[in-house]
């Protein structure tokens, strides 16, 4: 997770080679706004430049594969899944364009992992490791065996998880520096193991870093901190410490209304775990209620999986 999300420093750093034009300039608005979550903005940003007959085939394929990001991140993954294929046609195979290949393969593949597509989404990240190892990017190996974790918990292979994480551990001693973005994701995902093997406390400890180390790198009204909030409510929560997890997620769900709003995934995903909560306590109507309400609201792509949050839902994590 760098810059905001993962991936987006390689991005960053592109922006120069854009040039010094209109082009570049809503780009780099575009990058600031899917930084803050504010996913809708960044597609309006974006939307206009990303078939420009005008701009090169690697400056088209840049600005699509944010612009899939953003589509990702509202829930629209038709349109997401679109914007990362002509991404990758625009590259084509040249080996100088292998950071940004590797880049817009992680996105699609978190695309997939979100989507419910275990299968697509492992093959897109093995492409991505395949180019990261040769590159020997080990700030981005990191992120990719994190998202290999994950898939490996999707599919409740938890000895497999656990490799996976030893190895990003590794790599990210490797970066020669402390990150705490990458630290973050790491807990999260090592919180998200110990949640879905039942490890309740174990959870709650993981979730309670990862929240520390995202207020050192955003402040405290960042989204990511909204989110973090939310995982650490959510495992408070099934470790039976229901006050403190009222607590953790009224604070992390303010923190998603302010920054991103009511309509945001993530917010609304918040307010099913929060119902959920709210019928563990035994408020039972309200909490009944909430989840209707919050379901109703859910791009149609995340309905089916959100009924049951305690699993795949979580593993939009943090991109």
């Amino acid at each position: 997770m760098k810059a905001a999300f993962p991936a987006l420093l390689i991005v960053i750093h592109c922006i120069p080679l854009m040039g010094q034009n209109t082009s570049a300039d809503a780009f780099a608005q575009g990058l600031s706004l899917i930084q803050k979550g504010q996913s809708a903005s960044a597609i309006e940003t974006l939307r206009p430049l990303a078939d420009l007959e005008s701009q090169t085939s690697t400056d088209r394929a840049r600005i699509q594969t944010m612009l899939g990001f953003a589509y990702k991140q509202s829930g629209q993954f038709a349109l997401a899944r679109q914007y990362f294929e002509k991404a990758l046609a625009n590259l084509g195979n040249s080996a100088a364009l292998d950071p940004d290949r590797a880049t817009t393969l992680d996105y699609f593949a978190s695309l997939e992992t979100d989507a419910g597509n275990i299968s697509s989404a492992e093959n897109l990240f093995l492409q991505a490791l395949k180019i990261d190892k040769r590159l020997m990017e080990h700030e981005r190996l990191t992120d990719l065996y994190i998202h290999l974790a994950g898939l490996e918990i999707e599919k409740r292979r938890f000895k497999e998880a656990k490799r996976y994480l030893n190895l990003a551990l590794s790599e990210q001693q490797q970066t020669g520096q402390s990150q705490t973005e990458l630290l973050a994701e790491l807990y999260v995902t090592k919180g998200w193991l110990a949640n879905a093997s039942k490890h309740y406390h174990e959870a709650v400890d993981d979730y309670t870093q990862a929240l520390a180390a995202c207020q050192r790198s955003y402040g405290d009204n960042h989204p990511v901190v909204g989110w973090s909030y939310l995982l650490l409510g959510k495992a408070q929560g099934e470790s039976g410490d229901l006050n403190d997890a009222f607590d953790a997620m009224g604070k992390g769900l303010s923190i998603l209304k302010n920054s991103v709003g009511i309509h945001d995934v993530k917010y609304l995903i918040g307010e099913i775990a929060y119902s959920k909560l709210l019928d563990r306590a035994g408020k039972h109507e309200e909490a009944q209620r909430l989840s209707a309400e919050a379901e109703d609201s859910l791009p149609l792509a995340f309905k089916a999986r959100c009924r049951d949050c305690s699993t795949s839902a979580w593993s939009l994590r943090f991109h």
